[in-house]
């Protein structure tokens, strides 16, 4: 994928490239990344300043309103709980 990319880079013209991104398999990380970071928080600020400021952190960085209901309301209280 790596050298695709490069190919792209080098030998595609600046207007083409999202379409051609668009064709790469690539997995989005925004949960991985939002998951870990409200785990940070949780360990770092505490239990209740985390559950005030992972909303502010998940609208910061847009993250859509599937992962947002799941990182709130099931993953961050499994976090605290554990």
């Amino acid at each position: 994928m790596i050298s695709r990319l490069n190919r792209m880079f080098l030998n595609e013209p600046v207007s083409t490239w999202r379409a051609t991104y668009g064709r790469f398999d690539v997995p989005n990380f925004i949960k991985t990344l939002a998951a870990t970071i409200i785990s940070a928080l949780r360990i770092s600020l505490g239990n209740s300043l985390a559950e005030r400021v992972a909303p502010v952190f998940l609208d910061a960085f847009s993250v859509n309103a599937d992962t947002r209901d799941f990182l709130l309301r099931r993953y961050l209280p499994a976090v605290i709980s554990s």
